[in-house]
């Protein structure tokens, strides 16, 4: 079934949801309708490949015939305080260590929620799914599938990390997740979606995810993304920290034939700090396009970020970054950074700082590279017995490790290492 208002309506004919969820969800579809297609005239949109987003390219029928790929998730499961799996439309697996449980943290579905925390959740689904003027958000708020909700409560400190893994079968998906780390309070969380049935038909894939960090809080959050290449990836991600509370926000991006993402932090209070890290792997034809804003709405808040991109065969990178300082948020710290390593000659990265910067008593640094692999370092390693190869692997996982040491899992880890080895030592395309 394509994306229509008869679709909208078979899929809010089967939700059970309060008529006030069940009101935004019809809000959001109509100013989906109302909102036209992104033009390249539209700032964020301007380097992405309009035609990867073309909705009536996608089916979204495929999303209610889920659940019969046998696939085992087993071996991903981490060592954690709470794994969920799910697949576009039902969850596979659910755990929740019973001690965590006792101390209040909630870890589950937003059916589950609104059932448990009905008072609690109304005004933070309302804050998370209001109105937007993009056409895909507003998309992912009156279509969202398989929500997710993390709540710590005040004091709580969780020092294992939960573990969120969607995995993507036939048809559209629309994962949604909502954390809530109360004041004092502290969690990590890592957030996996990979493909698992192997299909040359188009598949459209919209994640959307609220975070709200209270006083002197901290959240260490991780994304992962292991799409296949029929996939066009769509990531919306709001995050509003409060003052003296510490966010951490890590994205590693490994697949999908274009991934387009907006990240935007809000340092709401003074004291707020937020580090926003990001590693990708782009091969064959593969593109990310990614639009981060680092907002500072408040004096003394910092935010650092980090974005590094590997790209072989024809893969393109291209990052806009907005760093947003008006003159209430005077003797704020800003940092933005951006590193390409090109390891073919037909691979692009573009990268382009933006600084909106109001206050006269901040810092603010911005930096972009576009280099290739070190010949003198190539060399050094070879005359030290290693192949080409084998240099070539030990360079680009040097690149990334800065940022993969801060995901809270060996396990993780080591995954994405493998996969990266697999990307370097497999034949692209220069077609």
């Amino acid at each position: 079934m394509k994306f229509s208002n008869e679709l909208f309506k078979s899929v809010a004919g089967v939700r059970q949801e309060p008529p006030w969820l069940l009101g935004l969800r019809e809000k959001a579809w109509e100013k989906f309708e109302q909102l036209r297609d992104p033009i390249p005239q539209d700032e964020e949109w301007k380097y992405t490949p309009l035609n990867q987003f073309k909705l009536d390219d996608f089916d979204f029928g495929g999303a209610t015939q889920t659940g019969a790929t046998p696939f085992d998730f087993k071996p991903l499961l981490i060592q954690g305080s709470g794994n969920i799996v799910q697949n576009q439309t039902k969850k596979m697996n659910a755990s929740l260590d019973p001690t965590i449980e006792k101390s209040g943290v909630f870890w589950g579905g937003i059916q589950e929620a609104l059932q448990r925390y009905p008072s609690k959740l109304e005004p933070l689904l309302k804050e998370a799914l209001k109105i937007s003027d993009s056409k895909f958000q507003n998309l992912h708020h009156a279509l969202e599938q398989g929500g997710n909700i993390l709540y710590v409560p005040k004091g709580t400190e969780v020092e294992r990390p939960f573990y969120n893994l969607t995995l993507l079968e036939k048809g559209s998906a629309f994962p949604f997740l909502l954390i809530v780390v109360e004041s004092h309070a502290k969690v990590a969380l890592i957030d996996e979606m990979i493909s698992v049935l192997d299909s040359h038909e188009p598949q459209f894939v919209s994640c959307d995810r609220f975070f709200w960090v209270h006083p002197e809080a901290r959240l260490d959050y991780t994304h992962v993304q292991q799409c296949h290449k029929n996939i066009s990836l769509y990531e919306h991600q709001y995050a509003r920290v409060m003052q003296d509370a510490i966010f951490q926000s890590v994205h590693v991006g490994m697949g999908a034939k274009c991934a387009k993402s907006k990240i935007h932090t809000a340092l709401e209070a003074p004291g707020a700090q937020a580090q926003v890290l990001g590693v990708f792997f782009g091969d064959e034809r593969g593109q990310f396009d990614h639009y981060t804003i680092q907002e500072h709405r408040a004096e003394h808040t910092q935010s650092d970020l980090l974005f590094k991109s590997v790209l072989k065969d024809e893969a393109q990178a291209n990052y806009q970054g907005v760093i947003e300082i008006p003159k209430v948020a005077q003797h704020s710290e800003a940092f933005q950074a951006n590193r390409n390593l090109l390891l073919s000659e037909h691979a692009k990265a573009r990268s382009i700082p933006k600084l909106e910067i109001i206050a006269d008593d901040v810092q603010c640094k911005h930096a972009a590279t576009m280099s290739t692999l070190d010949a003198e370092e190539a060399f050094y390693l070879e005359s030290r017995g290693l192949s080409p190869n084998d240099a070539e692997q030990i360079m680009t996982e040097g690149f990334f490790e800065q940022v993969l040491t801060k995901i809270p899992s060996e396990e993780v880890r080591m995954r994405l290492q493998n996969t990266v080895h697999a990307k370097l030592m497999r034949g692209g395309t220069n077609a």
